[in-house]
């Protein structure tokens, strides 16, 4: 379902900021349920190391990585995965998955809304209430109509494990 708009724009920012970070992640955009968390985490163990490299080797995608991770397990219990499109606000990890800073929020914030505007999802779910904040979203499963897209905000997994 990506259009070559999004994939243009994200090959764009790929080139600007891929020497810049070890783990820019962008998302990937195939379904029409847009979920967005607050940023991708750091590789914690050998396996997710090991993916996370593989997945900048261009060996296997984001979604794969994504898909096969604890997000993803959850996700798929929730809605068909072949639905779901997947970003992030800041598109790095942050030190023991810290808060992201201001300053990175004004670097990565753009880039997620400029993506969200390419890309058209039918529904954009913020995970957690970080992600929500930017959206103007506070109340748990509501839906609210922001520029024409309809936003929800559920729950991050890691809260309710």
């Amino acid at each position: 379902m990506a259009s070559l708009l999004i994939e243009e724009y994200n090959n764009k920012i790929k080139e600007q900021l891929n020497a810049k970070y070890d783990y820019l992640q962008l998302g990937f955009f195939d379904g029409p349920v847009l979920f967005i968390g607050q940023n991708p985490g750091r590789p914690f163990n050998k396996e997710t190391f090991s993916n996370t490299e593989k997945m900048r080797n261009d060996e296997i995608t984001y979604k794969e990585l994504i898909q096969n991770s604890m997000m993803g397990k959850f996700l798929s219990t929730v809605i068909d995965f072949d639905l779901i499109s997947f970003t992030n606000i800041v598109k790095i990890p942050t030190i023991n998955n810290e808060i992201p800073t201001e300053l990175q929020i004004s670097e990565f914030l753009p880039i997620t809304l400029k993506q969200i505007e390419l890309f058209k999802p039918t529904t954009v779910v913020c995970l957690g209430k970080f992600a929500g904040s930017f959206f103007g979203l506070t109340d748990f499963y509501k839906k609210k109509k922001i520029s024409g897209f309809e936003y929800m905000l559920f729950p991050h997994p890691s809260f309710l494990s």
